[in-house]
């Protein structure tokens, strides 16, 4: 079953691959990275300056808040690795572009 509706999303792409566009992204100073409450943390890539690396002979290293965190603070932003498609959706929408 899967294979019949993959089939036309593949073949929709093939056909309209000279029409697709890349992936533009924003300007640096747009990132996720710099939407994190307090500022990017020079030790924590990709985390807040709310945060910071503890060292202790019990725990090892951990992460602990260096500042007081509210709710609603973002303290990691990292940019997505990989989407799937949910497999209540498998039957009616395509597993390549997610397109009904």
């Amino acid at each position: 079953m899967f294979a019949r509706v993959k089939k036309p999303c593949e073949a929709f792409l093939r056909a309209n691959e000279k029409s697709l566009l890349p992936v533009k992204r924003p300007p640096e100073e747009h990132t996720a990275v710099t939407r994190l409450t307090g500022g990017v943390n020079p030790r924590l890539p990709n985390a807040s300056t709310l945060l910071d690396i503890e060292e202790t002979e019990k725990a090892g290293m951990r992460v602990i808040a260096a500042k007081p965190i509210e709710p609603g603070d973002r303290l990691v932003v990292e940019e997505p690795f990989a989407a799937t498609l949910l497999p209540e959706f498998f039957g009616t929408h395509c597993q390549h572009c997610f397109s009904r």
